[in-house]
């Protein structure tokens, strides 16, 4: 059964942090999978800390986007200090401006990040 998601749009002086996850060579936001029981805002606190260490200032819902595998992604927008460390299921964090945070995520996420993430520089 699939699984919905939360993932964070985290800005900071005109950056977003994405994180390069051991088991993939791609860049995305950092986020993963609801537990049972939780809400869409409650894991990506969660995935965010595990990720990063960050304690990030979750705003609003920029998003909820259905997947080919009938899963739901939601997207938020945050915000966070630029000092961290990769979790031990990430290999590298970086802070990016937006245009080139977009150019490394898969196509999915880069058009529904691309959107949201200007939407999140409105928060």
């Amino acid at each position: 059964m699939p699984t919905d998601s939360a993932f964070v749009v985290l800005r900071c002086q005109g950056r977003v942090l994405l994180v390069q996850p051991h088991d993939a060579r791609r860049w995305q936001l950092p986020g993963g999978r609801l537990e049972r029981g939780e809400t869409p805002r409650r894991a990506a606190l969660r995935e965010v800390r595990k990720e990063t260490g960050l304690r990030p200032r979750l705003g609003r819902l920029l998003g909820v986007y259905r997947r080919k595998n009938g899963s739901r992604a939601y997207l938020f927008a945050g915000s966070a200090p630029r000092t961290c460390r990769p979790g031990a299921e990430i290999r590298r964090v970086r802070w990016t401006p937006l245009d080139s945070a977009l150019e490394r995520l898969p196509r999915g996420p880069r058009r529904r990040s691309g959107r949201a993430g200007r939407r999140a520089g409105h928060h």
